[in-house]
């Protein structure tokens, strides 16, 4: 097989990828065949005409080795690296691993439960810094021959992790915003202003989420990128408004509100946009 002279990205994603998947009733194997309903999609696509080759990094609890695919519709390869084996175990004995209280991840500290409070409290400050696999994280990077790391949100500790192994691994790390602008740990407050300072780049479409971490962090104006999400034009192309509204049956004058992207009313902020609709 010829190799692939052309440079390569590493992107990792946040989170546990089944997390994801799951409420949407999505398999591994369709996901990897044509699922497209994600940014991160239309990034691979847009670097590949680019000229550059794209490795999408996912985590998982339902791997126990390092699985591979080509991403059908953009040819984008995806690994699915394993959390780590204390990760997995600590996720089968806590309620949400990303809850901001003890009570909430753990249960209710009754009777005896409350002398592990210190133990609980800890783990709770550091469970998410446990879920990535910085070894084979970095094994993978390596063979790849990635020349760059961009990771999905900055305000989420696997970017610290990131920041420092690319840092190891002397390669510049950058990260995009796709709506996590809060922490879930004091830890957090002590890592993030050292890892966004030492990052190499944020791309950050939001004008006032750009503020914010300027004015919060002290990062330079210069740093910051307000790229936003790459579409496909052959795809979303204009059309003829009024033949559209007679196909539809939606009258000429009427008022038309659309929303594009995945429907989840709370974390979308859909309920926000209903609201504001109703005052139009």
């Amino acid at each position: 097989m010829a190799q692939d002279d052309r440079p390569t990205v590493a992107v990792v994603l946040w989170g546990i990828l089944e997390d994801f998947l799951d409420p949407l009733g999505i398999s591994f194997e369709a996901f990897c065949r044509d699922f497209t309903g994600s940014y991160v999609f239309g990034y691979a696509d847009a670097l590949r005409g680019a000229g550059v080759r794209t490795i999408l990094i996912y985590i998982s609890c339902r791997v126990t080795a390092p699985v591979r695919c080509i991403h059908g519709p953009t040819g984008a390869t995806i690994c699915i690296l394993p959390a780590p084996r204390f990760y997995r175990a600590l996720r089968r004995r806590v309620r949400h691993p990303r809850a901001r209280s003890v009570g909430a991840m753990f249960g209710p500290l009754t009777g005896l439960r409350r002398l592990l409070f210190p133990a609980l409290a800890v783990l709770r400050e550091t469970i998410l810094y446990l879920e990535t696999p910085i070894r084979s994280l970095g094994k993978e990077i390596r063979r790849e021959r990635c020349s760059a790391v961009l990771c999905q949100e900055y305000e989420y500790p696997r970017f610290d992790v990131c920041t420092a192994l690319a840092w190891m691994l002397r390669l510049p790390v950058f990260a995009t915003f796709q709506g996590g602008d809060y922490q879930r740990s004091r830890l957090e407050r002590y890592l993030r202003p050292i890892s966004l300072r030492a990052c190499t780049g944020l791309i950050i479409a939001s004008q006032a989420e750009a503020s914010r971490v300027q004015a919060r962090y002290g990062v330079p104006g210069i740093k910051i990128a307000a790229v936003a999400n790459p579409i496909d034009p052959a795809v979303w192309s204009p059309l003829d408004r009024q033949a559209v509204r007679e196909k539809l049956g939606i009258p000429a004058t009427a008022r038309v509100i659309v929303w594009h992207g995945r429907v989840s009313i709370w974390k979308k902020g859909l309920d926000i946009l209903l609201d504001a609709w109703r005052q139009l």
